[in-house]
């Protein structure tokens, strides 16, 4: 009686199993699942590649900054020193009369002197 009043009131009630939607199938879900891991895994392993890239972006300057350092001490007639240890990394650091050498984990850098 209600369901026939609302209808000629203009509403129209909808029962949950008169919707015509099933749902997923089990091809949809797998096809889904591949689609959003592969994903995932693409920018899981930029973020990985972009994270190391900083890293080493980061010890170089660190070298540079030790290099730069090491040519300060010199001018100011201090000894060069021959390690130093930052976050973690240690550093080796070699004077010649006209460039300092800095060698780290990740490489080696050689800053001359003018």
């Amino acid at each position: 009686m209600i369901l026939n009043r609302c209808n000629t009131m203009g509403y129209h009630l909808y029962h949950p199993n008169a919707i015509g939607y099933r749902g997923m199938n089990f091809t949809s879900l797998l096809v889904t699942l591949t689609l959003f891991s592969g994903i995932f895994l693409t920018i899981n392993q930029w973020t990985s590649h972009q994270r190391q890239s900083a890293v080493q972006i980061y010890q170089v300057s660190q070298a540079i900054q030790i290099g730069e350092n090491q040519q300060q001490r010199r001018l100011a007639k201090l000894p060069c020193q021959t390690q130093v240890q930052q976050n973690g990394l240690m550093f080796k650091i070699q004077c010649d009369a006209s460039a300092v050498r800095v060698s780290y984990t990740g490489g080696e850098i050689k800053l001359t002197i003018d």
